[in-house]
């Protein structure tokens, strides 16, 4: 059995499928592939997406795993939290995302050890930190965001 294969990259689709005999000549069908250990391919017009191919941020399922731009990218960032706003964040509070996430921050080098207090920049001479854009919570959700700020302004 041969699986088509649009795209060329070497992974079929399991729709739709030949019976053929390669002892003819010995080679797969010209626009069909074999079955492979790896498995079929979820998106047979893009020679980029395929079984076992590296996930990159890109809004696309790249490896075919059903996720898009998951914890598996190459290219995922690290984000820091910014509880005081103040554009630094807090190296002890991080989430990996492709997305900026909303109340987070990416720096090179986080210094912001009290994050309660937005005057205070430990270490910080400039601010190397990009703004924030709104996005989705991925670590907290919106409680456990409000609790951690309570805790913060207590501590």
């Amino acid at each position: 059995t041969y699986y088509l294969d649009a795209d060329g990259d070497g992974f079929g689709v399991v729709t739709t499928s030949i019976l053929a005999c390669s002892s003819d000549c010995g080679e797969t069908p010209l626009g069909y592939a074999e079955q492979r250990s790896e498995g079929f391919d979820c998106d047979d017009q893009s020679t980029a997406v395929f079984p076992g191919n590296d996930e990159i941020c890109d809004g696309i399922d790249n490896d075919c795993n059903g996720i898009v731009d998951g914890a598996d990218a190459i290219d995922i960032q690290t984000w820091y939290i910014d509880i005081d706003g103040d554009g630094f964040g807090d190296p002890r509070i991080s989430v990996q995302a492709c997305e900026q996430p909303g109340g987070y921050v990416s720096s090179d080098r986080p210094c912001d050890a009290d994050d309660s207090d937005a005057t205070v920049t430990t270490g910080c001479q400039s601010n190397t930190c990009s703004s924030y854009a709104p996005a989705v919570f991925l670590l907290f959700g919106m409680g456990g965001l409000r609790r951690r700020r309570e805790d913060a302004k207590r501590a």
